[in-house]
């Protein structure tokens, strides 16, 4: 049941309102009058708007059948969402017609907090109490529920936008809590109820609606930077699903119960006795970038598929198939007709010769350019991007063996790089997926591969590992010497970072393919994917110089721009899918996850706390330490995560010394990092190095050599020097490693009788739990157990072998060899149930589909990692039903951790693309997001209400609330910087007036402007408008062919000259064009491009950012083209919320709008500004038969009276 604050007010409609209701034009004065009286409680209506008050939610359904209440609901969405459906109409909607109580929703959205402004004389209430509220247009009113006494005002386009288009209930909570002290620029400490002598309240609104229309209400609130977070446990109607469509979910997944998710709590009221993490950043947040890439993939239409070929045993799933066209494309080097987009797209000259623009640049290039003859395979992990690429090298050898003779010198081999931890993985799918005999393959890698030297030539396929590239680096090797046909990067983000040693190598490798597979293109920034690119060889980012000249800096520099070079380049290079797009084709059964809180027991509660102390009062302060503080924090941090996986047992020795003494004093940051082992050479931390070739070493001097340096090293010289001490160390000496573990953590530190930890006892708890739960023992559930540290691993071995478990293990340390028999007793042997795996070595590429829970004993850093491990369970072939269980202590370093995975995707693009308005450090924005938000939506919101107060006392615009921006005197057009402008008030819901280069035209971007625009223009009914934008957006709007889109892009983008075309739409058109219906006519559609640097850069602005801008004549209907704002009538102008002028623009002369042409039927519907020379190219290049402008004297001389007329064939 709803709590009591839910209580709706009991106003029902006054009589105004019944009046206006009788009128509606699908209803009469009898059915509203039954409304009127109905006994059922109703949302209240504001009397001045006849809009929902937003009372609270109603009655559940009572006996009402799942089709009625379907047929229900679809009729109230329709009436709320109804383009032409008045205001008041949306107030009646809620009413049901049926005498059963009906709910005015089915989901609860989640809860948006907004700041609203104080009125002077009432005072606020010190705690949460429910308000209602009523609208003044864009003017959002809070009342107090009893008494309607005003308390706050705001403005608000989201929530008038809202309540306008959709079926949406709302409820309000009001606080007049001291808020937080937040810093300003000037250093000076304000609280917001005193920010620019304006005082706020805290205002929670919670949104409720039906769940088709998610994406909708999602799309509203982001574009007013308003996000939904999650509502206190006690603050919702519990009765209704709960669903944040702006919450970040892994694919494939259904939104988690409000008690598994962090909630933000205001007052004590709404706080839950349940143990729950409050972070300091709302948990809506989501990274563009991978945004980007997972949208990037826009099919157009059926792709021309290709047959695979014989030697495959497997069928490729529609998606595989896909990624088979796209390589061969690419690998062929198509350009023109190319089913996939390119980096050098084609154009064809008024002359008839091809030229070749790339995408990045813009620079044109006269002759054909090479082929990039690659790509990155990005899908998400388990849709099979192992079986594409097989099927690409067996579609290559088909058709190598059909033209011998042409093809003889060419190189046949492909070479694919893995980790170690995958190559057993890729041996398995070879077998599986192609017939016996029909491919020749082999595997480079361990210490007998020199003995295969000689039979390279010979193989289709050879396969070898990261390791043995950097092992074989520095000698005569047969992977750096032979020329491939391709080299196939699998886990390709190995080489994220271009500086490093491993990038190096494999840039080395000479081949004529290169291909990129990963389920991770960015793990920490975007350079990640430029190292990619550079593998690729994409033109002209092959350097990160280049990447970071043409990417990373225009996007730091301005958002859009950036943004949309980086889309077009993804689409180029890369093709990624998701589960959740492609996840009907996979049938994975469902995935849970939930987190087991810990509480630590109290010895290990009291060494936690000692150590913290310890770093409040030591970090960065250490005089000693030559590392920064953040070193310093970082060695803290890693200390406090071993003490929450096992207290004692994971501390060095000298920690442990002053935890006995409780004597912190000789402890330094130096003793502390002796704790994070790191290769003395190469600084890897060992628990991430995955090398077999041979093991890590400990030198005479203490220091620690991983096993590919000591390679390096002893290749010259017998003696090890240490990088550090520069002592030589001879090899005899040297201590080694097989695998750092219990040799100290256990036998040093722990007592005898070992101890598991209360993480070690809540894993055997939920392991023992599942199994007493099999029916019998061949049904017993396998298990996945993944930690970071492979000491952690030893201690939960010892433990598990304690009770009786058997088990497996795979690391860093697990030769090869190691790793294939561990996979197959895991998977076969019924008395083998646990798998221990460290999240570097097992998250990527290997087949754990034989369990079906995963345990993470602690959060990982990368949440990308943590992910990858996870689908090494959930993936294809995974039959049974999916159990994840996190670990994390109660009260500790790990909320932190597992707070920064979830913000670690908005930090990726947040790092990269600075607030035009304010630049924010980074790293200060991660410690205090929420003050910084809630100070710049404040600041916005007074800005907003100054700017409404100067355009009421302009003195040029006395009758009209528009803005107008002139240039100053001596000054040119800011274009850039004014479109900018105008954008923002298009994507807030507004109405502008602005130049084109023949006069002014009246434009918007949403359903109730451009209605306001039809009104203000006094269209009738039939007359439709045009849409206005660049070549791009025409050709995703309508089907035309690539002759006549020719004919368009030589007038817009290369001649400069005013067309509006009018061509067939797109039956996808019909989804992204607001007001279809005032747009579209028979099936055709009215387009104009951006004519003028301003409107150019408006239109560029509006196709990046997804708007699509709908315009006219700045004029009223019939009364002629306006080529100065003065001549523009009143009625227009007070119906516009911004005016750009320019002044007379560059065809005014003509006295004429632009001139249409209708591509289908190649025709010109209306003679505009210029014709003359438009019908000249129109007749000489492209053959079409248009008439003469009977007003232009053919000599070249203008004559008198310029009209827009009609064409007499139109």
């Amino acid at each position: 049941m709803p709590p009591a604050s839910y209580k709706r007010p009991s106003t029902t409609l006054n009589d105004s309102r019944t009046k206006k209701r009788a009128k509606g034009p699908n209803d009469d004065g009898g059915d509203a009058s039954q409304e009127g009286s109905s006994s059922r409680p109703v949302e209240s209506c504001d009397a001045n708007t006849n809009l929902p008050a937003l009372g609270g939610p109603s009655s559940p359904f009572l006996g009402i059948s799942d089709d009625n209440q379907q047929q229900l609901t679809a009729q109230l969405i329709a009436s709320a969402t109804q383009a032409k459906t008045s205001k008041f109409e949306v107030a009646a909607a809620s009413v049901s017609r049926a005498s059963t109580p009906l709910k005015a929703y089915d989901v609860c959205f989640g809860m948006v907090m907004a700041k609203a402004t104080c009125t002077q004389s009432n005072p606020l209430p010190q705690e949460c109490r429910p308000v209602t509220l009523g609208f003044e247009g864009r003017l959002l009113r809070v009342q107090e529920e009893t008494s309607n006494r005003r308390i706050a005002v705001m403005i608000s386009n989201a929530f008038f936008q809202l309540v306008n288009e959709c079926a949406v209930t709302l409820t309000a909570n009001v606080c007049g809590k001291k808020p937080p002290v937040v810093y300003t620029s000037k250093e000076k400490v304000q609280t917001l109820s005193e920010l620019d002598g304006v005082k706020f309240c805290s205002l929670r609104v919670i949104v409720y609606g039906f769940l088709q229309q998610k994406d909708e209400i999602a799309a509203i609130l982001a574009k007013d930077e308003l996000f939904l977070q999650h509502p206190g446990k006690t603050e919702f109607d519990r009765s209704v699903k709960y669903f944040n469509p702006h919450y970040l979910l892994p694919p494939g997944q259904d939104m988690p119960e409000v008690e598994k998710l962090t909630t933000y709590a205001c007052c004590s009221r709404w706080s839950s006795k349940s143990r729950e993490l409050q972070p300091s950043m709302p948990e809506h947040e989501q990274s563009q970038v991978l945004q980007i890439f997972n949208t990037a993939y826009q099919p157009k239409g059926a792709l021309k598929m290709i047959e695979p070929s014989p030697r495959l045993v497997t069928k490729l799933k529609r998606h595989q198939e896909e990624a088979l066209v796209m390589m061969i494309e690419k690998e062929a080097g198509i350009y023109e007709n190319a089913q996939f987009p390119t980096i050098w797209v084609p154009h064809k000259s008024p002359r008839g010769d091809i030229r070749y623009q790339n995408i990045v640049t813009e620079v044109f290039k006269m002759s054909r350019p090479p082929p990039i003859s690659g790509g990155i395979l990005a899908d998400e992990m388990g849709l099979g991007k192992t079986l594409s690429v097989l099927s690409l090298i067996c579609h290559f050898l088909d058709v190598k063996e059909k033209c011998l003779d042409t093809s003889r010198d060419q190189p046949k081999t492909t070479l694919i790089v893995t980790p170690k931890s995958t190559i057993y993985s890729w041996e398995k799918q070879i077998k599986t997926h192609i017939h016996a005999d029909k491919v020749r393959w082999l595997t480079y890698h361990g210490l007998k591969r020199h003995e295969v030297l000689g039979n390279i030539d010979a193989q289709d396929i050879v396969l070898t590992t990261y390791e043995t590239l950097r092992s074989d680096r520095a000698k005569e090797s047969p992977l750096f010497e032979h020329d491939w046909a391709r080299v196939v990067l699998d886990e390709a983000h190995k080489i994220r970072n271009s500086s490093s040693q491993i990038f190096g190598v494999v840039s080395r490798i000479q081949t004529q393919s290169r291909w990129c597979l990963t389920g991770t293109p960015i793990q920490n920034s975007l350079d990640d994917f430029g190292a990619l690119l550079a593998f690729v060889k994409v033109p002209p980012l092959e350097t990160k110089e280049h990447f970071e000249q043409y990417i990373t800096h225009p996007i730091k520099k301005s958002r859009t721009k950036g943004f949309a070079v980086l889309r077009k380049v993804v689409a180029a290079t890369c093709l990624r899918r998701t589960k959740a797009a492609y996840g009907h084709m996979l049938s994975l059964p469902p995935k849970t996850e939930r987190v087991e809180v810990i509480e630590m027991d109290r010895n290990d509660r009291r060494l936690y706390e000692f150590f913290k102390r310890f770093s409040y009062l030591t970090a960065g302060l250490d005089k000693t330490s030559k590392k920064k503080p953040a070193t310093n924090i970082l060695v803290l941090i890693s200390m406090l995560r071993l003490i929450c996986n096992h207290g004692e047992a994971l501390l060095p020795e000298a920690a442990l010394k002053a935890w006995n003494e409780r004597d912190s004093s000789n402890l330094t940051w130096e003793v502390l990092e002796a704790n994070i082992k790191r290769c003395i050479s190469c600084k890897f931390e060992v628990e991430e190095l995955e090398t077999s070739d041979s093991l890590t070493e400990e030198l005479g001097c203490g220091h620690i050599i991983c096993g590919s340096c000591t390679l390096k090293s002893q290749s010259s010289a017998s003696l090890i020097p240490c990088p550090k001490c520069k002592s030589a160390a001879n090899t005899t000496t040297l201590v080694t490693r097989t695998n750092p573990s219990l040799s100290q953590a256990i036998t040093q530190n722990a007592p005898k009788i070992y101890h598991p930890s209360a993480k070690v006892q809540a894993l055997i708890r939920n392991i023992n739990s599942r199994d007493k739960r099999a029916q019998s023992r061949m049904e017993q559930p396998k298990s996945v157990v993944f930690s970071y540290w492979t000491k952690m691993l030893d201690l939960i071995g010892s433990a598990l072998k304690n009770k009786g478990f058997q088990y497996q293990r795979i690391d860093g340390q697990s030769s090869m060899s190691q790793r294939k028999k561990a996979l197959e007793t895991f998977g076969s042997d019924s008395e083998c149930n646990i798998m221990l795996a460290s999240i570097g070595a097992a998250g990527e590429g290997i087949d754990l589909t034989a369990a079906s829970t995963v345990h993470i004993i602690e959060p990982h850093w990368n949440p990308m990692a943590e992910a990858q491990a996870v689908d090494r369970v959930h993936r294809i072939g995974q039959q049974k039903d999916v159990d994840v269980i996190r670990y994390i202590v109660n009260h500790s370093i790990e909320e932190y951790v597992q707070w920064m995975q979830r913000d670690k995707q908005r930090l990726i693009t947040q790092s990269l693309s600075v607030s035009e308005e304010k630049l924010e450090d980074v790293n200060e924005a991660r410690w205090k997001p929420q003050q910084v938000t809630v100070i710049w939506s404040q600041i916005r919101q007074i800005r907003r209400i100054k700017r409404i107060k100067n355009m009421s006392s302009n003195n040029a615009f006395s009758s009209s609330a528009s803005s107008r921006v002139t240039p100053r005197p001596g000054e040119l057009p800011h274009a850039k910087r004014d479109a900018l402008r105008a954008f923002e008030v298009l994507k807030n819901g507004g109405v502008i007036i602005a130049p084109t280069d023949v006069g002014y035209g009246m434009m918007a971007s949403n359903v109730e402007a451009i209605e306001k625009i039809f009104t203000a223009k006094k269209r009738k009914a039939g007359h439709s408008m045009g849409v206005i934008g660049t070549c791009d957006l025409l050709t995703r709007l309508t089907d035309l062919p690539t002759e006549k889109f020719n004919v368009v892009r030589t007038f817009t983008e290369e001649l400069g000259l005013t067309i509006a075309v009018v061509a067939k739409m797109k039956e996808s058109a019909a989804k992204l064009i607001p007001s279809i219906d005032r747009v579209a006519k028979n099936g055709t559609l009215g387009i104009a491009i951006g004519e003028g640097p301003f409107s150019r850069e408006l239109a560029r602005l509006n196709d990046e950012n997804g708007l699509i801008m709908i315009g006219s004549s700045a004029n009223l209907t019939g009364q002629g083209q306006k080529f100065r704002v003065e001549d523009i009538e009143p009625e227009i102008l007070q119906e516009v919320d911004l005016v750009i002028d320019y002044g007379r623009q560059k065809w005014h002369l003509y006295g004429r709008a632009g001139t249409i042409l209708d591509l289908d039927i190649e025709r010109v519907l209306r003679i505009g500004a210029n014709y003359e020379s438009i019908r000249e190219k129109l007749v000489d290049w492209f053959g079409w038969v248009a008439p003469e402008d009977p007003e232009y004297d053919m000599t070249g001389k203008k004559t008198a009276g310029f009209s827009t007329k009609l064409s007499p064939d139109a």
